[in-house]
């Protein structure tokens, strides 16, 4: 069989009711290869029941996004949808494994998890065109590491933390041996088709900035020696914040990012950024992903408009590497912040809109993450918030 790839989506309740509909739309003759799975806390909840449905798909990967999840079938995001993309390829080869996060060394643990899932794959002695995960958040950095453990810098690495609706962390993870709140899921791929991704935010640089001067894990307490939530405030003209409780600062915060230059500062810069969550009674500063002492951050702007525009600029470039390269589009996975999700509802038909004018006709799914994680042109691999990545499959050549 030729590379193919089919999607589902439904927002059926009871669980009975969205089996039979996903039976519906995705029986095959065979199995699928891969699939990626991703809806509402509920959804996934109901399909981690779904035996026949599971049945489907020798791999699975995915887990909750944000409310709900998109396909090129939808026209708008809606509450409690659930999307399957399966990947149908017999000349390619994937494994997936999936471990617990709640004991020990997560970074060890990243580590065998994906030295698992490549002997899964039963291809000996080549490395995978390109990992892709899906876990709890938390861990980003050290999972990371713990994959550049295993198999140097080189190979990108693409994928989210899954999300809630609300940020009360009910996030869920799902492969095809285990469903939890705290795993990760690793699956490497090795196609018979080309595989590109690309990793980009729609925010720009303000022209303010500072140096980090303290900080500890995930939160930065001094801007050029000051209290961070005091600089952070001043450069939005924000009034001061509590010196009593902690603040939560997501509301303001989703237009007005921090971020890190990763390429130079030129023109164009490639920056990573990280969510502002928090401000702390005594005046640090909460992120969703860990910023080092030492390093240089920038305030950045973004609007609805910019927000809703990245996805399709995202998918844009990662389908022009497969062009180049002598291949057409056939499919892609998109992961989309929820963060700017939450920002920018009303959009969401317009990000759809984006994307399908880059994929015209071709299958797509799109997750919704509180934390994304993607492989920058300098040849590392990040994680970051407010972002968006697009992995895009290649179609098999005639001559093949």
């Amino acid at each position: 069989m030729r590379f193919k790839v089919r999607t589902a989506i439904s927002a059926a309740d009871p669980a009975s009711e969205l089996e039979q509909d996903l039976l519906l739309q995705l029986q095959n003759q065979q199995q699928a290869d891969l699939s990626f799975v991703f809806g509402s806390p509920r959804q996934i909840a109901r399909f981690s029941g779904l035996s026949q449905v599971k049945a489907l798909s020798k791999l699975w990967i995915g887990g909750s996004s944000c409310r709900g999840a998109l396909s090129e079938q939808t026209i708008d995001l809606y509450p409690e949808t659930l999307a399957v993309m399966q990947i149908f390829d017999a000349k390619g080869h994937y494994g997936v494994a999936s471990c617990a996060l709640t004991t020990g060394d997560v970074r060890q643990h990243a580590k065998q998890v994906l030295q698992q899932a490549i002997s899964n794959a039963q291809v000996e002695g080549r490395a995978p065109s390109m990992i892709w995960c899906y876990q709890a958040p938390g861990h980003e950095e050290s999972i990371l590491a713990g994959f550049a453990d295993a198999v140097g810098t080189g190979i990108p690495v693409f994928g989210g933390s899954s999300a809630d609706n609300d940020i009360s962390g009910n996030w869920t993870q799902f492969s095809q041996d285990q469903y939890g709140s705290e795993l990760l899921v690793v699956a490497v791929l090795y196609p018979s088709v080309l595989i590109s991704g690309h990793f980009g935010s729609g925010y720009r640089l303000t022209g303010d900035t500072a140096l980090v001067s303290k900080a500890i894990d995930r939160e930065i307490i001094e801007l050029d020696q000051m209290p961070a939530a005091d600089v952070y405030r001043r450069w939005q003209g924000l009034p001061p914040f509590s010196p009593f409780m902690r603040t939560n600062v997501l509301s303001q915060s989703s237009f007005h990012p921090i971020g890190r230059i990763i390429s130079g500062l030129d023109e164009s810069p490639v920056t990573l950024l990280s969510h502002p969550a928090y401000v702390e009674a005594d005046q640090r500063m909460g992120l969703f992903s860990t910023v080092q002492e030492g390093e240089r951050v920038y305030l950045l702007a973004g609007n609805p408009t910019e927000l809703a525009e990245k996805a399709g600029e995202v998918v844009a470039v990662a389908a022009r590497q497969i062009i180049a390269q002598g291949q057409l589009p056939s499919a892609a996975v998109i992961v989309f912040c929820g963060g700017c999700m939450l920002a920018i509802p009303e959009k969401m038909a317009e990000v759809l809109q984006g994307i399908r004018r880059q994929l015209p006709e071709l299958p797509f799914v799109v997750t919704f993450t509180f934390g994304e994680q993607g492989f920058f042109a300098d040849g590392t691999n990040r994680h970051g918030n407010l972002m968006v990545s697009a992995v895009v499959f290649g179609s098999e050549n005639e001559r093949n």
